[in-house]
């Protein structure tokens, strides 16, 4: 398995890493996701220190004049990416316009459950369900990854759009404002219950062990339950 499908796969898709995929730029990237207890999430990414890698100073110049103008339109990768996955108040904001850039891009979306099922069914390689479980005032999102390198997707347009830059490059970072990350499978929380992030998959095995599955729980109230780690 590719390492970037790897990384994808391994958060429901969420701790991937790589370039810009249509050209020679490289961007330092992080991302943030905050979560709502009724689930829905505001994913923020920032690229920073942007530059084109490329072979003249002509073709630098080039790469960089054609991101920052679709970044200036709000057509860059990212915020077709977000369109692409239905996010809405979709909104790019060119933090510093001088060189090496920065950028950042945020979008809206409902449900995450919903959002990174679509991103699982465009990778191929792995099966996966990404679902949101209620039981009282607690929530549990669950992403069940089992990968076959048998096995291929059908090409579509929409998974084209999906960049994967969208993520961090040590993996996304989720809070929790208004309630508490209270357990979880393959994330770290911290004490205080509002910060969850994903365990370093990087050495996970797929091929011996193809099947795995991840979650994090948060309760509504901050009363509702103690966190741990």
């Amino acid at each position: 398995m590719k390492r970037w499908t790897m990384r994808l796969a391994a958060l429901a898709a969420v701790a991937g890493a790589a370039v810009f995929s249509g050209g020679c730029l490289v961007k330092e990237t992080s991302a943030t996701l905050c979560l709502e207890p009724d689930g829905s999430v505001q994913w923020t990414v920032l690229q920073r220190n942007i530059h084109a890698t490329g072979d003249t100073p002509a073709d630098r110049q080039r790469e960089e004049d054609e991101f920052m103008a679709a970044a200036a339109a709000d057509r860059h990768p990212n915020a077709v990416a977000f369109r692409a996955l239905g996010g809405s108040d979709v909104r790019t904001e060119v933090v510093s316009a001088r060189w090496p850039f920065a950028v950042l891009t945020e979008a809206r979306f409902p449900d995450i459950a919903r959002v990174f099922q679509q991103i699982l069914d465009g990778i191929g390689e792995v099966h996966g369900q990404s679902r949101l479980e209620r039981n009282g005032d607690r929530t549990t999102w669950t992403i069940t990854l089992d990968y076959d390198p048998d096995f291929e997707r059908p090409d579509s347009d929409d998974a084209s759009d999906i960049d994967s830059s969208l993520f961090a490059d040590d993996g996304p970072v989720f809070f929790m404002r208004h309630g508490q990350f209270v357990d979880a499978v393959g994330f770290d929380i911290t004490d205080d219950g509002r910060v969850a992030k994903l365990t370093d998959l990087d050495d996970h095995d797929w091929n011996k062990d193809p099947h795995l599955v991840l979650s994090v729980s948060w309760a509504a109230t901050e009363a509702a339950s103690t966190p741990r780690k």
